[in-house]
């Protein structure tokens, strides 16, 4: 299983107040997906060998605590595929990563694993 992901500066897109959108960019086997974090910086503002915002812009503290969680988030769930054996898809993270799921209780969760198998 290849699978990476990193926070990257979208220079092909400038938004109205100068800065450029961060995204995730996650890759498994080959095929990359841009996720946004709604965090944005100017081009000069951006460390590209940290992936973080320089310290002297202001809201760089909380900016950089939101690219954290992203960037953690996404570990956990490529982490999640490598230790229970399941070969990932861009799909499967997608789904997992914007919590496109149904919060059943647990009972309901229950009967469905059973249905199912």
């Amino acid at each position: 299983m290849n699978a990476t992901s990193k926070l990257v500066l979208r220079n092909s897109y400038q938004k109205k107040d100068g800065t450029y959108p961060i995204n995730l960019r996650v890759t498994i086997n080959r095929e990359s997906k841009y996720y946004p974090t709604k965090v944005s910086c100017k081009k000069d503002d951006w460390i590209d060998s940290k992936q973080r915002i320089k310290g002297s812009v202001e809201k760089s503290g909380v900016d950089n605590l939101t690219l954290s969680d992203k960037e953690t988030k996404a570990t956990a769930i490529l982490d999640n595929f490598v230790r229970f054996n399941k070969i990932p898809t861009i799909i499967e993270f997608t789904s997992l990563f914007n919590g496109d799921f149904v919060k059943d209780s647990f009972y309901e969760l229950a009967q469905n694993y059973i249905k199912n198998h």
